[in-house]
């Protein structure tokens, strides 16, 4: 059975949180052992079946862009970004999500955020 059938069958599933407050998408951005494209391939599942996936938070208040910023391609965070834009001004820490983007060493002009 194929990703998008069991997610299509229960949209809820993707907002399902586990104890910590992760939901698979919080997971899916902290699991470095998924292949970057599959990650892409798997958050645009996520984001078309339940957009306001991108919108919650963690237990300790972080947002699934937290995470992926730290451990994520910057063209998946983009992808994050666009899905929620107020993400960039949601601050863990006293730090925003975009200090995150921005001072990343691997960000390159190929995926910079539009204007």
């Amino acid at each position: 059975m194929s990703p998008r059938c069991v997610i299509g069958g229960n949209p809820d599933a993707v907002l399902a949180q586990i104890e910590a407050g992760w939901t698979p998408l919080v997971i899916l951005c902290h699991n470095r052992a998924v292949d970057e494209t599959v990650a892409e391939e798997i958050l645009t599942l996520f984001l078309e079946t339940c957009p306001e996936s991108a919108q919650c938070c963690t237990h300790d208040g972080n947002l699934p862009i937290h995470f992926a910023c730290r451990l994520r391609s910057p063209k998946f965070c983009c992808m994050l970004i666009l899905a929620f834009l107020d993400s960039i001004q949601h601050e863990v820490e006293g730090v925003s999500e975009l200090c995150y983007v921005l001072f990343r060493l691997s960000v390159d002009d190929s995926v910079a955020l539009p204007c």
